[in-house]
């Protein structure tokens, strides 16, 4: 049975999990949104990590993103990620994959000073999974990444680019058409939003951005349109999509290059609870666990 450490990153916000299986080929880095952080949005999923019947999760780190989404635009976010991924993915560093036992409760006196999870080898899969504005930084990342590799007249065969634009994206309510609450449940659900970012929105940089029709928004999806015929075998392009039926917070569609088969709908879950998996509920574990060309059955 395999298991999974909660590993500290070197930013101080964000943090992994790392397996001891030694057949690890995949690395899952989730993007919480706007007044979110890496703990909050994914708690119920970092609960049943290893508590699922059959582990799916077994061959698989996940890694949580800790950033200032309140305060940066979103390309300065996007760019933030871009960093933080270049030092996780393809090889992870080493000293995620070694555990000391000075941190552990239960070291005896004659135990070694660490223990290595399992040997250090590259990544074959790389999935990013959104939420809200999450997602519009995690797509901003991708269309910069193809807006520069089509620029210089490259392909997918540089290494760096292909990375970006060969990895799987799943996105949870995504902010990517703009902020739109609606209805009582949402004024009430979002109080401490209302007070912090719709009387001082003109404080918060990324809420500027969730603008329906902001120029943000509307360039991003007509780039990401572009760049979807440019690259139209890149997956990063073309995302799975998540919604709950409920949702009340952001404005509900997808981008023209978006497969519309690939959007799925959660029943009886909002903008908040769509990503909270529970045992009843499985969604947000299935689809990124999904590979390649499964993602649209």
């Amino acid at each position: 049975m395999a298991f999974h450490v909660k590993r500290a990153l070197a930013d101080g916000a964000s943090y992994a999990f790392v397996s001891d299986s030694g057949s690890v080929d995949t690395a899952i880095v989730y993007v919480h949104g706007f007044l979110g952080d890496a703990q909050s949005t994914w708690e119920h999923l970092q609960y049943y990590t290893d508590r699922l019947p059959g582990e799916p999760f077994r061959d698989v780190d996940l890694f949580f993103y800790g950033y200032q989404a309140e305060s940066n635009f979103v390309h300065i976010s996007a760019s933030h990620l871009r960093a933080f991924l270049h030092q996780m993915f393809p090889l992870p560093p080493a000293e995620l994959l070694t555990v000391q036992f000075r941190d552990l409760d239960w070291r005896l006196p004659y135990d070694p000073e660490s223990i290595t999870l399992r040997e250090r080898q590259p990544y074959s899969r790389l999935v990013l999974v959104g939420h809200s504005l999450g997602a519009v930084v995690v797509r901003r990342l991708i269309a910069d990444a193809a807006l520069a590799t089509a620029a210089e007249r490259t392909s997918l065969d540089d290494q760096e680019a292909a990375q970006l634009l060969n990895s799987e994206l799943v996105l949870m309510a995504p902010a990517h058409i703009g902020f739109q609450p609606s209805g009582r449940t949402a004024l009430l659900q979002l109080i401490p939003f209302s007070r912090s970012a719709l009387r001082l929105g003109a404080f918060f940089r990324a809420f500027s951005d969730l603008q329906p029709g902001c120029h943000i928004l509307t360039q991003l999806q007509r780039e990401t349109a572009k760049m979807a015929d440019v690259f139209p075998h890149s997956l990063a392009l073309r995302p799975m999509i998540l919604w709950g039926d409920n949702e009340n917070v952001v404005a509900v569609g997808r981008f023209d290059s978006d497969d519309p088969a690939a959007m799925k709908v959660a029943e009886g879950k909002d903008h908040v609870t769509v990503c909270k998996l529970n045992l009843d509920y499985l969604m947000p574990a299935e689809l990124v666990l999904l590979r390649g060309l499964a993602r649209g059955a």
